[in-house]
């Protein structure tokens, strides 16, 4: 399958390698989006997402039964026909992890320390009732019969880094059969190679920034994470030995690649990362091949960011030629640049996912959008500062440039 029929689907996800969604569609889990199956919608190499895609009739009514995943974060989301997220009688579309009740006599480790993975069910109705537990809605009220509903389930950090473990949900269309579908999570988008990807034709998206983070427009991602706050910044990379240099503080956050319940008093993310994606018609992960036959994914997150004795993350975006030099630096952590298009324009998003409310610098209340200024007035030391630098002059000219992060 070639990228102009994948990106020919992505605006509707996407029933170009998905199974087609018929009155009753025949399977679940039609397809997967990571780095693993598909580079595209600017993925995480340490998420995955799988989807279930369905056509609105009356009646409707879809059941998920699961199990709780052994991961860091998960989420079901629904997302109405141009790929955004709505509510319905006050009943938002998506349900994170922490907000799911168990199944009787199991637990949810994400409510219950130490518990082991529990079960859980969740209907998916076309009007839920305020405050009813484990409800998501079809589609927008307004929505036709006939349209198609799609169903998200996002799961990051699963234990030993192994998606084959994650648990899917069996789905049951609760009118027509007591029966769950088959499983068809098998089938994937594309099998690209990370080289292959790295060759595709660039689309830009737009310019956002000029140099510096700010908040993107919302409609930037087809099927955003609304447990997310982003700030973006568009950058061709730096010719000859030069570097960019990103620099703030790293809000504490949850740990590892298992559950622990939320919210956590003197926690203030989730998680948090560091993504760097090629500004192209399928918004793809930076993912340069490595002699040793591994890949290395344009994403840090929080448990791969080095920070100073401070608090302070310093990454140094440069070229895997680079690396060795930049590594070899006191408190840094490397982000690579495309190998494979090294002058195309790249997207760099920071992401801050699942805020505590006590965090207030969190990416989540910066309301100005394309605005420097306005996202560095809310999120303070935690704005990530930028600069592109001689190799040679990090840490001491460039990090003058940057100014006193700790002072702010």
């Amino acid at each position: 399958m070639g990228w102009s029929r994948i990106v020919a689907g992505l605006s509707g996800f996407l029933l170009v390698g998905f199974v087609a969604a018929a009155e009753d569609p025949s399977c679940a889990w039609g397809g997967e989006v990571s780095t693993d199956a598909v580079n595209a919608l600017f993925p995480e190499n340490h998420a995955a997402y799988w989807a279930f895609v369905y056509t609105m009739r009356p009646g409707l009514h879809v059941r998920l039964s699961g199990e709780f995943p052994d991961s860091r974060f998960m989420s079901l989301s629904v997302y109405k026909g141009e790929g955004g997220a709505f509510s319905v009688n006050g009943v938002d579309s998506t349900l994170t992890d922490y907000e799911i009740l168990p199944d009787a006599g199991t637990a949810n480790p994400w409510r219950t320390a130490g518990a082991a993975p529990g079960t859980f069910t969740v209907d998916l109705v076309s009007s839920p009732v305020a405050g009813q537990a484990n409800v998501l809605p079809l589609a927008p009220l307004d929505t036709p019969d006939g349209a198609l509903g799609r169903l998200v389930l996002r799961v990051y950090l699963p234990a030993g880094g192994d998606w084959g473990t994650v648990p899917l949900p069996s789905v049951t269309i609760v009118d027509s059969s007591s029966e769950p579908l088959p499983d068809c999570s098998g089938v994937r988008l594309a099998a690209d190679s990370p080289a292959d990807i790295a060759a595709a034709d660039p689309a830009p998206v737009g310019l956002l920034g000029d140099g510096e983070f700010v908040r993107p427009p919302a409609d930037l991602g087809l099927l955003p994470n609304t447990d997310t706050g982003y700030l973006a910044v568009t950058m061709t990379p730096p010719t000859g030995d030069q570097v960019l240099v990103i620099r703030g503080r790293g809000p504490t956050s949850a740990d590892g690649e298992h559950p622990a319940p939320w919210p956590r008093r003197g926690v203030d993310l989730r998680y948090w990362s560091l993504c760097n994606n090629l500004n192209n018609a399928q918004r793809s992960l930076v993912a340069n091949p490595l002699a040793d036959g591994t890949v290395d994914y344009g994403c840090r997150n929080d448990d791969e960011t080095t920070l100073d004795r401070n608090g302070f993350y310093t990454y140094v975006v440069g070229t895997e030629t680079q690396r060795p030099r930049i590594e070899a630096l006191p408190d840094v952590t490397f982000v690579p640049w495309s190998a494979g298009r090294p002058n195309a324009q790249h997207i760099l998003f920071l992401r801050d996912m699942l805020a505590n409310s006590r965090f207030a610098e969190a990416i989540q209340n910066v309301t100005a959008i394309n605005d420097a200024d306005g996202a560095r007035a809310v999120m303070r030391s935690y704005y990530p500062e930028t600069a592109i630098c001689d190799l040679s002059a990090v840490p001491c000219g460039c990090y003058q440039e940057i100014g006193p992060l700790s002072s702010k």
